[in-house]
């Protein structure tokens, strides 16, 4: 039996998500391709729509966006920056 938690990448195929979850059960962590989920939802889209969706998608799968060098810090008394806390 599986104890630990696990991350469990699949393709969406329902056979796969039951036997996931079957084998492991509650230790695993399902998360589905994103790329499988574009191409799934890109063919339900009219063409006119397909470029839009496909940007809207990038910028929501897309990296964080991490906030400038030294605003999570704050000046220290030598010039250098030390972290807030």
């Amino acid at each position: 039996m599986i104890t630990e938690r696990m991350l469990c990448v699949i393709d969406g195929g329902k056979g796969l998500r039951k036997a996931v979850q079957h084998v492991p059960g509650t230790a695993a962590a399902i998360q589905r391709r994103q790329i499988h989920k574009a191409r799934n939802l890109q063919a339900l889209l009219p063409k006119v729509r397909q470029a839009h969706v496909r940007a809207t998608l990038r910028r929501a799968y897309g990296p964080p966006v991490r906030a400038p060098h030294g605003a999570n810090s704050r000046p220290s008394g030598d010039g250098s920056r030390a972290p807030v806390t």
